[in-house]
């Protein structure tokens, strides 16, 4: 980050992440499989990649809300429908 802010290395090539959450040994397990956090998979060009910067989480939301409708449906249940966000957004490659 240093060199970064001195102007040694090009901005564009980083993306920086801050605030993180640290796990107790099997928490987070235990947390995935109680429902409380749920796993995605996103491809590394896209999570890493330089577009869509700001909308990067709304686009990750997006994909888990019509992840979430797609199971659903194949257990035969029903689902609302998505909501005007999620349906008309471009779905993130995963």
């Amino acid at each position: 980050m240093k060199a970064v802010a001195a102007g040694a290395l090009p901005a564009e090539r980083f993306k920086f992440f801050y605030k993180t959450v640290e796990f107790l040994p099997n928490a987070l397990a235990a947390q995935i499989a109680s429902g409380v956090y749920r796993v995605i998979e996103l491809s590394p060009a896209w999570l890493f990649g330089q577009f869509g910067q700001r909308s990067m989480w709304q686009d990750v939301r997006k994909k888990l809300e019509r992840a979430e409708a797609r199971e659903i449906r194949a257990k035969g249940g029903t689902v609302a429908p998505l909501s005007p966000a999620a349906a008309q957004a471009p779905n993130p490659k995963p």
